[in-house]
């Protein structure tokens, strides 16, 4: 539905970027994947680390971050691993910019 917003605003345009966090379930990150395809915007995937305890990386978002993004979506718990995302961090990373 938020995509849906987006896309009608025309406010995701061709070069700009869309970060999502790769334990999202499909009904989070499908919306956003289509409304890059639909746009020409790109999707950059926020991997979580592929080594137990399999958890996000703010350092990682933080390498992801450029003045082209646009959006940064990901779930506060993982359907996935049960991870509960540090909301907060996120957004102090986001606010803070590009590394």
């Amino acid at each position: 539905m938020l995509a849906d917003c987006y896309r009608r605003s025309k406010r995701v345009q061709a070069g700009d970027e869309i970060i999502i966090l790769d334990s999202s379930h499909e009904a989070n990150a499908g919306p956003w994947v289509r409304l890059a395809e639909e746009t020409g915007a790109q999707v950059l995937w926020w991997r979580v680390s592929g080594t137990p305890p399999f958890s996000t990386s703010i350092s990682d978002l933080q390498n992801l971050l450029s003045n082209k993004t646009k959006i940064v979506a990901l779930p506060h718990v993982s359907n996935l691993l049960g991870e509960v995302v540090d909301v907060d961090a996120v957004v102090k990373a986001i606010r803070q910019g590009p590394a």
